[in-house]
């Protein structure tokens, strides 16, 4: 009995094929037990790892393909894009990460610089969606100050 790695079956005919088996055989799902279903099963939702593919011809020649699936993860993480600080606290006074899909459980550190490098704010370990404990916007007792960038080429302290 020979063992070929299957590169392509275009030049094999539906009708040459014996058996087609997958393994492991439960990450798939079939239509029926069709040979035509056992050549294009579904993937159940959850799949990952290695499939191997074994396609025995009428002839005795068998085909192997071993194939990959990987699930490609999304996860959203927002961050506001204007905050407004201030010690009385307001729906904007507070830089904080924000899991739209509740899908991010932890937040390992959210690290704030200025725009020469300073660390302003670090913080570890903590779950997004909670505004207390993101940034507030105060650096040393200050409130942080931005400066924009003019037409004119000045930096103005924007209020």
């Amino acid at each position: 009995m020979r063992v070929k790695k299957l590169k392509s079956i275009t030049q094999v005919s539906f009708d040459d094929i014996d058996f087609v088996q997958w393994a492991p055989y439960e990450l798939l799902v079939f239509k029926d037990n069709s040979l035509a279903s056992a050549l294009k099963p579904s993937i159940t939702p959850d799949a990952e790892g290695i499939l191997l593919l074994t396609i025995q011809l009428q002839n005795g020649c068998i085909l192997e393909q071993p194939i990959e699936i990987r699930r490609t993860r999304t996860y959203t993480v927002l961050f506001p894009n204007v905050i407004s600080p201030n010690q009385g606290g307001s729906t904007n006074g507070s830089f904080f990460p924000i899991s739209p899909e509740g899908n991010v459980k932890t937040i390992l550190y959210l690290n704030i610089y200025d725009r020469w490098g300073n660390l302003m704010f670090r913080k570890e370990n903590f779950d997004p969606n909670v505004p207390d404990l993101g940034w507030d916007g105060y650096f040393n007792g200050c409130a942080g100050l931005s400066r924009c960038l003019c037409m004119d080429g000045r930096g103005n302290i924007c209020r």
